[in-house]
């Protein structure tokens, strides 16, 4: 949701108005227990204790939010094992937040970190050959959703031998309706990339290569928007709020006819939730199909 002030998604500060008030809806909302529980009891999976420096790369690492969430559980499981973290962040406002947000954890100052403003491909451009351990891939497929195997390929060619690869994603599919509605495809990246189109990609790659394995868990995890249900009342302050939820996921302003079509859009898509809840359907949900956690493993 940018700002009248912010030219683009890049100059988009966390101090801006637009985006605290959709940010702050958004966190209200989302629910990330499922998944700090699935990295508790599974990380073993993911790592091991090496001797020398265990390097992680996470592309598009945001503000930190779930790597450091990560690194805090790494920490207390592998007590002694000495992390180099490497993260890709085009933004420059989300990744100052990164470095404030390292503070907060205590268990990780010890690590090496090397926050980059830059994106995946800015840094294969670099023609530099490190490798990882770990390579993370938290939401941000979406913007990839063109180009999968080409990005998992450029991915995997970074792994070490036993190095493994952790993509987690969401199916934005009520997002991308509302773009539809709205007529904003040219104005946002977000496109429709489910985790079927993740499985294609995949499995063609594991027939180009047989040292390659894939599995992809489902978590349970979603946006729940049900408190929003009452948004088609004169409650301006539900309508608001619902607004600001889907202008910070389509990262524009909305004003004009833009904000009369989303606003309709939203309207319909969470009175169609509402009622798929209320006929006994709990999977069903607005924002997010559930989350995929896509694990691949290079071996010898």
């Amino acid at each position: 949701m940018l700002s009248p002030f912010a030219k683009t998604l890049e100059d988009l500060s966390p101090e801006d108005p637009y985006y605290q008030k959709g940010y702050a809806v958004y966190l209200s909302l989302i629910t990330m227990r499922d998944m700090h529980a699935y990295f508790i009891d599974n990380i073993h999976k993911y790592v091991s204790d090496t001797i020398g420096p265990w390097r992680l790369l996470s592309v598009g690492c945001g503000n930190g939010q779930l790597d450091l969430d990560l690194l805090d559980i790494i920490s207390q499981r592998f007590p002694l094992l000495d992390i180099e973290y490497v993260g890709l962040e085009p933004n420059r406002c989300r990744l100052d937040l990164f470095k404030k947000n390292i503070s907060l954890y205590p268990s990780v100052s010890r690590y090496h970190f090397q926050l980059e403003q830059i994106d995946l491909d800015g840094y294969e451009n670099r023609k530099n050959s490190e490798k990882f351990n770990l390579i993370l891939c938290v939401r941000v497929l979406y913007y990839m959703h063109d180009k999968l195997e080409s990005t998992f390929m450029r991915l995997i060619n970074r792994l070490t031998v036993k190095g493994k690869l952790l993509a987690v994603h969401q199916s934005p599919s009520g997002i991308v309706q509302i773009i539809h509605a709205a007529g904003l495809e040219q104005q946002s990246p977000i496109q429709s990339c489910n985790t079927f189109h993740l499985r294609q990609a995949l499995e063609k790659l594991v027939s180009q290569m047989p040292s390659l394995h894939f599995s992809i868990t489902y978590l349970d995890n979603y946006v729940d928007i049900s408190c929003l249900k009452n948004i088609n009342s004169n409650d301006e302050s539900e309508r608001e709020n619902a607004l600001s939820l889907f202008s910070f996921f389509l990262n524009k302003k909305l004003t004009g006819i833009d904000r009369e079509l989303v606003e309709k859009t939203a309207i319909e898509c969470i009175l169609s939730l509402v009622a798929f809840r209320k006929a006994g359907n709990t999977d069903s949900c607005l924002m997010f199909q559930p989350i995929g956690i896509v694990s691949l493993e290079l071996q010898s």
